[in-house]
């Protein structure tokens, strides 16, 4: 049912029993009278010899050389989408300051107007250095809580078939060694860090259990952890949507405007 529901571009959410149905049926259908943009594309074109990587994000994620593409189905109004982009950025000669290494283009179509929005688009640029990254640069604390949490979201899953497929020593230790990169993350000690690593001790008793993992509990537990990828979820205790406001669709160009990082010689 989840494949049927992730090839439809819709959500999958797990429902335990008859109490739970309020609440979420409450959250769908307020999300479906607030929806702010649909069918949103935004596309990410390298500049200036720089190439992408990877892409996280709970869109759908399409790629190549020169262009990648994220797709999302829909966006209610208060709710956020993070797009975490790795990039190599090459080498430069002399020191640069605004060097442009990305191209944001995000169009989706408005509800309220029957429109197809086009915004414009924006240019993310960083400033370079040359030499050794120094020992007083600090790490975006937001990059990292996002980085996290879809890292938490896939490892819990593969866990989860770890499990399913008999293999508790090899579940016990994914979980363990996620439990550790969170030990040592710069953003530790943020609330959203410390409630993603509750989720993963959580999912960690119920892996250790001797018994076999029931299906309602491996969906229950799967289901919220795709929500959380998805970022439709705050944690993998139960669905619910991000609370950061964001009203159109522009908030992510807007966001991405306001991106700084800082290059080593050679990145």
């Amino acid at each position: 049912m989840k494949a049927i529901a992730e090839a439809g571009r819709g959500d999958y959410i797990f429902i335990k029993d008859a109490t739970s149905i309020a609440p979420v049926f409450g959250e769908l259908l307020g999300g479906l009278i607030t929806v702010a943009a649909q069918d949103i594309n935004v596309n990410l074109t390298p500049l200036n010899g720089s190439f992408i990587t990877a892409v996280q994000t709970g869109g759908i994620v399409q790629g190549s050389e020169s262009n990648w593409t994220v797709v999302f189905d829909n966006l209610f109004a208060q709710e956020t989408r993070d797009i975490l982009v790795d990039m190599n950025i090459p080498a430069l000669a002399s020191a640069t300051v605004a060097q442009k290494v990305l191209r944001v283009d995000i169009s989706y179509f408005d509800p309220v107007s029957r429109a197809h929005i086009v915004l414009d688009p924006v240019t993310l640029a960083i400033d370079r250095t040359l030499g050794e990254r120094g020992t007083d640069d600090v790490l975006n604390l937001e990059v990292e809580v996002t980085r996290l949490t879809f890292l938490v979201s896939k490892e819990i899953q593969r866990a989860l078939g770890q499990k399913e497929a008999f293999d508790t020593q090899g579940a016990t230790a994914t979980l363990d060694a996620l439990l550790t990169r969170i030990s040592i993350s710069p953003a530790r000690d943020d609330p959203r860090v410390q409630a993603l690593k509750s989720d993963v001790e959580s999912v960690q008793e119920v892996v250790a259990r001797e018994e076999e993992l029931t299906p309602v509990t491996s969906t229950a537990i799967a289901s919220s952890a795709s929500s959380l990828g998805s970022q439709r979820a705050t944690s993998t205790s139960g669905f619910a949507s991000t609370a950061a406001p964001a009203p159109t669709a522009a908030v992510l160009a807007a966001d991405a405007s306001a991106f700084v990082a800082e290059s080593p010689s050679g990145r």
